[in-house]
């Protein structure tokens, strides 16, 4: 489970980018930022164009399980506008 210390820093937020899922061995886009492994919650840090790593044959996953992560946090690009933030995997 991601931690924090002061949510001063953090914004809620509705973008699109919470809801969409990541296969391993795709790149994060233009989405850098904390990644949680959606079968049993592993995180990562991820920049931006990373490939997302894949498990395999972790003691955690079951036959047929899809190797998938979410987004948790991202930061907020300043090269960007800030609104108008959807990102997608390339």
């Amino acid at each position: 489970m991601a931690r924090y210390k002061n949510r001063k820093g953090l914004f809620d937020s509705k973008a699109p980018l919470f809801v969409q899922r990541f296969e391993a061995g795709q790149a994060a886009g233009l989405c850098g930022g904390t990644y949680r492994y959606v079968t049993w919650g592993q995180e990562i840090l991820a920049e931006e164009n990373e490939v997302l790593p894949a498990f395999g044959q972790h003691e955690n996953n079951t036959p047929g399980d899809v190797e998938l992560w979410r987004v948790l946090v991202f930061p907020q690009p300043i090269h960007r506008n800030w609104p108008r933030i959807e990102c997608h995997a390339l």
